[in-house]
């Protein structure tokens, strides 16, 4: 195996695969622990190992997550605003409606009025 930095070959003791990317470092480009290196070289180890790189992008997408979460959210608000909207404009053009009605009844009235008005003239 080589390190995928320093082009350093050497076996599984001291060059390390990440879990996340299969890029190979050795324990110098790597930058791990003593105590890392141990669990590393272990057949049966429970640690997972993620290069500095791969643990760089997974904290980019963790944020992509929670920024499409945040828009997923923003975009259920204003679909509640245009729903409001739309039902405000319905009773606005209904109440317009209304007032015409009434200002053709309104003159209709008047003028039936001043025909009677000027009938008994």
């Amino acid at each position: 195996m080589k390190c995928i930095k320093c082009s350093f070959e050497g076996d599984k003791y001291l060059i390390y695969v990440c879990d996340g990317c299969a890029v190979t470092q050795c324990k110098e480009c790597g930058g791990f622990t003593a105590s890392e290196e141990k669990c590393f070289a272990l057949s049966k180890r429970k640690v997972i190992l993620f290069c500095s790189k791969f643990r760089e992008e997974t904290g980019t997408i963790i944020d992509l997550m929670q920024r499409n979460r945040k828009l997923k959210q923003e975009i259920e608000k204003l679909k509640e605003i245009v729903t409001n909207f739309q039902e405000n404009s319905k009773k606005h053009d209904e109440i317009l409606k209304n007032v015409d009605k009434s200002n053709i009844e309104k003159k209709n009235f008047i003028e039936k009025l001043e025909n009677q008005i000027s009938e008994l003239q």
